[in-house]
């Protein structure tokens, strides 16, 4: 970290002054140093430097000392402040010293609540496991209060200038990021030590003044008497400790073997008589006190065991009168006013029905749609229909969220000191004998534990809600809905009030978050924060994945925090907790269309050879999924809700080559394509949907490790939108892509050659035919380049589509010579039954009904029909078919044949029927020949119909 950040919020805790508690402190450390002298350790051991102690061997450790009457706990500001030491010290020091180790060491004890710290301390060193998650949690929240503390205090500095305090506003957030790099906070936690000595201030000071000179009897100090060596020893510590060159505020073991050389007399004259008589006093003062202490002690002892049957059975018999006493609220209790709650009336009356027949309810739903405001309202609305009600997060899991819960522990009298598992049913027993109805609210369940939910069932009088994403099978499931579009406007504008938006904008908006009520919430916020955003430009850096650009970081308060819109759905979207397998399966949906993927699909992506394993694999993980509340299945269908796709890419998006893991399913996707192009339209369709996702959801930026497969799929599927779409609205993205093709991809590629050809095509459609005429030679150059037959149909297919141009030229002499190459190509490679020769059919069909020829354009188009027909399945593309019957009922219809033009006109409509094609330049031209039909019979009723069918399909397609 750069060393002007640290410097930023560095304290200089260096001291040359004798302060309070000195005495304590001077014993630790001459303790220290007479250890390390008799263990052979080479360690120099400093005081009044970056804390009270600090010791240099081979590890670095940092000691706060604190000789204190009142115990600590996490709350307690003074442990806090040394938390914040701590942390600064170790950002400073932890990439030049990995060994790193920071010390509280305290005379006195935890108080008898602090229950997190005192599992730390059992527990020290942590690891991985629920207690490390729930430190982390509370050594987060002190050290960003510390440092927002900090922050405000040098922004109230007069001193500063605009400038500078912008500048610490850019540091201040630098810092508070490193909060959130949960492997830094982890290796910080792991780095410290507590020691709670658990004595008052006397006892310590007597035990610490005992081990010192019991260690000084050792043969290392030559005989020496061990009361005079304490005291020149201390004396020598409190002369270096008031040096004002910190460097030179040490001992170590040159030193400690230069005063033992020493004569007696010489050590004694070493001894600080104004210390010795401060020590003196102390422990003169201490030893009165304990004395003091241990008589009264005897004393109540004595008495004690005088009285304690007596007292006893007073007890017994007021116990037995007095009966046990619980308060209503077992633990704090989220507040929320109903009123200010909007659009969950029916869901509430929906959730009190089914606790009538059901003990316990599964609240289920997605993140941020609501579930834990609607368990909030519930608790609010009813709270008079019971007698004590608990609500626990339970984040980490139901047992952590009992035990963790200070206040609930505290109201049944249960210590958590040494608490296991097991004993959850302890807690379970002692709520079955509260008196009275009782509500148990289990919140925000993120991962399944059949157990313990099982063993909560056993509380009779008790209902139960667990608010989840999971969707268990224990107690009744009830599916949080989201808001309605009114509801959602009115749940906006109470966050929002001022820069209103117009309906549109606002249905944009919700159905693109797909109404959830967390992203609603967020954004309202964030918008009336900012400088001057508004819904529509919010909406666009939403649909660009541009949530992380500075111009939209704006800090928003939840809670006591804050926090900026995209770290809160990172964190309530996170998939860090999932293992590697459930992490790549989430990783991939999120690339697919939010809704609109089928079971099938999936199984299909992979071709023929892995159905049937695929199959089970993909089941089985769509299954646990599912149950998980990450994505969802309905029958055959699959869906994952657009927020959590888009923060699950966000997150992606961190690791520089992190869309690599995924490449993997691109060229498959791009063969299904292929595929479908070949002999099945509407597979083709289908899967370039999912193409088409992939390509917008992997942004240029995060494109390179996969650049060339993604420049190949998006050929593709423009490919496909070719069939669908007006040329007019694709020539943009043909245009870019081919660009950035000619940038990445080799002079010689045929994949560069295809994405010309098809360029070329769309360049042709909109009539700029010289473009279109230069990007065909491109890509005939680059396919005649190769050697043998392996792209000959490839090759004939782009001299087909370049002698159409010279059709629409009218340049006969270009279209004979490209003909005559055709078929000079097709001796050479024996090439008469590919499907380019229904092609050539065709085209030689549309230049004799270009010139008026309809006789012989119909036999040629209708060879075009027989060919495509003998062609094998998987090679008959039949929306070409389609158009080769449209041409020939068109043919049909000039030589006056109208049954005939009907029955070629009949099957073109069967075929885009079965293919369920709706839209698109193959439907609007079947559409056409029916109304030249209608028209020649006379039927002005269905030609009439069959216009306003073609006014809207071509109003669709532009």
């Amino acid at each position: 970290m750069e060393q002007k950040l640290i410097n930023l919020i560095k304290t200089n805790h260096d001291a040359y002054y004798v302060s309070r508690g000195f005495y304590y402190q001077y014993l630790t450390v001459l303790h220290k140093w007479v250890n390390h002298y008799i263990n052979g350790n080479d360690t120099v051991v400093s005081t009044e430097v970056g804390n009270d102690i600090k010791e240099v061997g081979e590890k670095l450790v940092y000691t706060q000392v604190k000789s204190y009457k009142a115990p600590f706990s996490l709350q307690s500001p003074i442990l806090k402040k040394e938390l914040f030491t701590f942390f600064v010290q170790y950002l400073e020091e932890k990439e030049s010293n990995p060994e790193l180790e920071f010390h509280f060491f305290t005379n006195t004890s935890l108080t008898k609540n602090e229950t997190l710290l005192a599992a730390w301390i059992k527990a020290q060193p942590l690891i991985k496991s629920p207690l490390l998650i729930q430190c982390r949690k509370k050594i987060k929240e002190i050290l960003k209060k510390e440092l927002k503390a900090l922050r405000k205090k040098k922004l109230e500095d007069k001193t500063k200038d605009e400038k500078e305090k912008l500048e610490i506003k850019l540091s201040f957030t630098t810092l508070l990021s490193t909060l959130e790099n949960d492997d830094l906070m982890d290796n910080f936690m792991k780095s410290i030590q507590w020691f709670f000595a658990e004595e008052t201030p006397a006892e310590s000071i007597i035990t610490l003044h005992n081990s010192v000179l019991e260690d000084l009897k050792h043969e290392k100090f030559e005989g020496h008497p061990p009361v005079i060596m304490l005291e020149a020893l201390l004396s020598e510590i409190c002369r270096c400790s008031q040096l004002e060159d910190s460097e030179s505020r040490k001992v170590d073991n040159s030193l400690m073997v230069s005063i033992i050389a020493k004569k007696e007399d010489q050590i004694k004259s070493m001894v600080n008589n104004s210390l010795l008589k401060l020590l003196d006093v102390r422990f003169f003062s201490l030893k009165k006190k304990v004395e003091k202490i241990e008589e009264t002690t005897v004393l109540h002892n004595n008495l004690l065991t005088k009285h304690s049957s007596q007292l006893n059975s007073l007890i017994e018999e007021y116990e037995k009168k007095q009966p046990v006493t619980f308060p209503k609220d077992l633990t704090l209790i989220p507040y929320v006013i109903p009123s200010d709650i909007i659009g969950r009336e029916d869901e509430l009356d929906i959730l009190k029905e089914n606790l009538k027949k059901n003990k316990l309810i599964n609240l289920s739903g997605v993140g941020g749609i609501g579930k834990t405001t609607l368990a909030s309202l519930y608790i609010s609305v009813f709270r008079n229909e019971y007698d004590h009600l608990i609500w626990l997060d339970a984040e980490t899991g139901i047992f952590d969220g009992f035990i963790l819960n200070d206040n609930l522990m505290r109201n049944l009298s249960i210590s958590t000191l040494g608490t296991t598992r097991s004993e959850l049913n302890e807690i379970i027993q002692k709520l079955n004998n509260i008196q009275g109805n009782g509500l148990l609210i289990i919140n925000d369940l993120v991962c399944e534990d059949k157990e313990n939910i099982s063993n909560l069932k056993s509380l009779y009088n008790w209902h139960i809600i667990i608010t989840s994403r999971l969707r268990t099978d224990i107690g009744k499931l009830q599916q949080t809905h989201h808001l309605s579009f009114d509801n959602a406007c009115l749940l906006y504008r109470t966050f929002e009030p001022t820069r209103n938006s117009d309906e549109d904008t606002f249905r944009a908006f919700f159905e693109f978050i797909e109404y959830n009520t967390l992203v609603i919430i967020l954004a309202a916020k964030t918008i009336h924060l900012s400088f001057d955003l508004t819904l529509k430009t919010f909406l666009e850096y939403l649909q660009e994945q541009k949530l992380d650009d500075k111009e939209i970081e704006v800090d928003i308060e939840v809670g006591d925090l804050n926090v900026n819109l995209l770290s809160i759905l990172e964190k309530t979207f996170s998939i860090s907790s999932l293992n590697q397998d459930e992490r790549y399966y989430m990783e991939f949906f999120a690339l697919l269309p939010a809704g609109g993927i089928t079971m099938q699909d999936i199984v299909l992506l992979y071709g023929k050879d892995y159905e049937k394993n695929n199959k089970i694999e993909f089941t089985k993980a769509i299954n646990l999924l599912h149950k998980k509340g990450l994505i969802t299945r309905t029958g055959n269908n699959i869906k994952m809700d657009m927020v959590f796709q888009e923060s699950v890419l966000y997150q992606l998006r961190k690791d520089k080559g992190a869309f690599l893991s995924q490449m993997f399913h691109i060229p498959f996707l791009r063969a299904r394509i292929q595929e479908g192009a070949q002999g099945d339209p509407a597979q083709a369709v289908r899967f370039a949907q999912y193409g088409q996702s992939v390509l917008r959801k992997i942004k240029e930026d995060f494109r390179e490790p996969i650049y060339q497969p993604m420049l190949i799929l998006e050929n593709e599927v423009l490919n496909v939108q070719n069939w669908l779409q007006n040329p007019e609205n694709l020539i943009n993205k043909w245009e870019d892509l081919a660009v950035r093709a000619s940038a990445k991809l080799n002079p010689e590629d045929f994949n560069l050659g295809t994405i010309f050809h098809n360029y070329a095509l769309t360049l042709a459609g909109i009539g700029r035919k010289d473009e279109a005429s230069e990007y065909f030679n491109k890509s005939i150059t680059i396919f005649k380049s190769a050697k043998g037959s392996a792209h000959a149909s490839h090759l004939l297919n782009m001299i087909c589509n370049k002698a159409y141009l010279y059709l629409h030229l009218d340049d006969l002499k270009g279209f004979k010579d490209s003909f005559q190459e055709l078929m000079d190509l097709r001796k050479i490679y024996d090439l008469w039954y590919d499907v380019t020769f229904p092609i050539q059919c065709h085209l030689l069909g549309t230049a004799y009904k270009n010139y008026g020829d309809f006789s012989e354009a119909r036999k040629k188009f209708s060879m075009a029909v027989n060919a495509h027909q003998e062609l094998p399945d998987e090679s008959r593309n039949d929306l070409t078919l389609v158009i080769y019957l449209c041409d020939l009922a068109y043919c049909h219809l000039m030589d006056r044949e109208i049954e005939t033009a009907e029955k070629a006109a009949v099957w073109a409509v069967n075929i885009i029927h079965r293919l369920k094609i709706k839209e698109g330049k193959m439907f609007t031209a079947v559409v056409e020949i029916l109304i030249c039909i209608s028209d020649f019979k006379g039927e002005t009723e269905n030609s009439a119909k069959l216009k306003k069918i073609l006014i809207k399909a071509k109003n669709k397609n532009n």
